[in-house]
């Protein structure tokens, strides 16, 4: 880490960010000009999470948030559920997605990271009857126990 505070970084103009001054030969480290005042003002540059905002057009609404990841994948004129609503993305910006009101056009749902555990095989059981599966109930389930595999089409 010293190295690269003294040695800086090179770009193709000229050598930058460079903090400290290694005096190699005494094993001295001094602090350069303008080493404090960067410190100080780049401390958390880097957030935790960024969720844009999503903006409804034209009114400039606020309607919520939506997962970064979500907002780099999309692209405008995605249509997607946010509430109980369809919307059409118009544009993404730096931190702030637009969007436009589909009027119930046919939407996709955006994905989360959601904090909950994943759902339990008895769950998983009592919900595939009604989603009309072409496997046995059990079955994915009992060739998971037994260390087979089971490939699903």
């Amino acid at each position: 880490m010293v190295e690269i505070l003294s040695e800086g970084i090179t770009t193709a103009r000229r050598r930058q960010a460079t903090h400290v001054h290694l005096e190699r030969v005494h094993g001295v480290l001094r602090r350069r000009r303008g080493a404090r005042l960067a410190a100080i003002t780049s401390g958390g540059a880097i957030p935790d999470t960024s969720e844009p905002d999503v903006v409804a057009e034209p009114q400039g609404t606020f309607l919520g948030r939506v997962n970064e990841g979500f907002a780099q994948e999309s692209l405008a004129g995605d249509t997607f559920l946010l509430g109980n609503a369809s919307w059409r993305i118009s544009r993404i910006q730096a931190g702030r997605m637009r969007v436009e009101d589909t009027h119930g056009a046919s939407p996709t749902i955006p994905f989360w990271k959601g904090e909950a555990p994943a759902r339990t095989a008895e769950l998983s059981e009592a919900v595939s009857p009604t989603c009309g599966s072409r496997w046995p109930p059990g079955w994915v389930w009992g060739q998971a126990a037994r260390g087979g595999r089971a490939y699903v089409r």
